[in-house]
């Protein structure tokens, strides 16, 4: 009986050390294990903090792990096949590199100025940050956690641009555009060979932009990872010319310099996304800015850009996009809340449209007619499911792409939402 009662104090001894207990100071780590999920930044909580959620987007619930990330951490970029993400934070220009396999933050690397734009290696050995107040594109090491500089030697960094606004990386992560809100530079589009700026020696050239277009805002590449279609602000970012609409680059990142290809399509453009053989964009009309419905959304044949059907939506800064069940959803932020007399005279009011893409059927984000008040400041499409996470005024909102509805299960966000990404296929 001794020896059996010995045998269990060391037991129960072990087994107190082995889960944290005993005066161990080593913090225990908690992970979901969720089959899919996605990252959600909350730029400050309750106590200030900036954290980033784990939701299981199968069940439309919170996940039970949070990572804690800088203050005012809003922008996150990430990769599916590599495995990680970057969180910044717009208040202390901090980045966060996060294990998605281990839910965990790696580390801390610190930009020279805030980012709005990042994008990840497909690999998830590097990430690239538009620095817009130091005229540069910073690259960071992901498995060393640090900012390529001249002095490292696993990488060299960073690429000199103008006034870098956005940044769009192609699907195999060979070629980055760049774009300039810098009038010298606003017209032209950067192609910077990604692959040869992530290696050991850099990119070694100062990339030179591609000229020819009008307040060149934003791009999408399609799936053969060369052809972008870049889209024209126009009219809208300060172009005195007025052209707005959509422009084939041909990208050739060998030698960091692009083709301007003939195919175009005038209509507003700032933001856009590829669904099969259509291209979906939208931006603010020259004309009516300012007016109940200023904005628009058009689809566009996207091997010819000829245009197809549009819609009228409320204006603002249109700078997301996706479709889901064959509803396009559009984003926009500075839009336009004034009431009508009658709600039925005006489709949308809110920062979200939902659109059909064939008959001009513009739904509002909720069922109050005019939307529901905010910018939007983030979308996800869920895979293999027909549901929208969008992020409006700080808030979670779930739709049901079929229904162009919320779902009756949602989410609150304790503090401000800012993006959300879906970190498994």
């Amino acid at each position: 009986m001794k020896k059996t009662g010995i045998l269990f104090v060391l037991i129960a001894a072990a087994g107190w050390v082995s889960c944290g207990g005993g005066g161990s100071s080593t913090p225990q780590r908690r992970q979901t294990f969720l089959p899919k999920r996605a990252f959600l930044t909350n730029s400050s909580t309750t106590n200030g903090a900036g954290v980033v959620s784990i939701l299981d987007v199968v069940k439309d619930v919170f996940g039970n792990n949070v990572l804690t990330v800088s203050p005012g951490t809003n922008v996150i970029a990430t990769t599916i096949p590599g495995k990680v993400s970057v969180t910044a934070s717009k208040t202390t220009a901090q980045v966060a590199v996060i294990d998605n396999n281990l839910e965990l933050v790696r580390g801390f690397v610190s930009l020279p100025s805030e980012t709005e734009s990042m994008a990840v290696t497909p690999d998830g050995r590097f990430a690239f940050a538009a620095v817009h107040n130091t005229n540069s594109i910073e690259i960071i090491d992901m498995a060393g956690v640090k900012l390529c500089t001249t002095q490292t030697t696993t990488c060299k960094g960073p690429i000199t641009v103008n006034a870098p606004t956005k940044i769009v990386l192609s699907g195999d992560g060979k070629t980055l555009l760049a774009f300039s809100d810098n009038p010298g530079t606003a017209d032209s589009v950067y192609v910077i060979d990604a692959a040869a700026a992530v290696s050991t020696g850099g990119l070694g050239v100062t990339p030179i932009p591609v000229a020819g277009f009008h307040r060149a805002v934003n791009a999408v590449f399609a799936s053969d990872n060369v052809t972008a279609y870049v889209m024209n602000c126009g009219f809208e970012c300060g172009d005195g010319i007025g052209t707005e609409g959509v422009q084939v680059l041909n990208t050739t990142a060998a030698t960091n310099t692009g083709t301007l290809g003939s195919a175009s399509a005038s209509a507003p453009a700032t933001v856009g996304v590829l669904d099969g053989g259509n291209l979906f964009v939208a931006g603010t009309k020259e004309t009516g800015q300012g007016a109940m419905n200023g904005g628009l959304v058009t689809k566009l044949n996207a091997s010819t850009l000829a245009l197809g059907a549009s819609a009228s939506i409320a204006p603002g800064i249109h700078d997301t996009m996706t479709v889901q069940a064959g509803k396009v959803f559009v984003g926009s932020r500075n839009c336009s809340l004034a009431q009508p007399p009658s709600p039925p005279l005006i489709p949308n009011q809110g920062c979200l449209a939902i659109w059909d893409g064939n008959a001009n059927l513009v739904i509002a984000g909720l069922s109050d007619p005019f939307g529901l008040p905010g910018d939007v400041t983030g979308m996800q499409a869920i895979s293999n499911r027909s549901v929208v996470y969008v992020i409006v005024g700080g808030e979670l909102q779930i739709y049901d792409a079929n229904t162009s509805a919320l779902q009756s299960q949602q989410l609150d966000i304790v503090g401000h939402a800012e993006q959300v990404v879906q970190v498994d296929p």
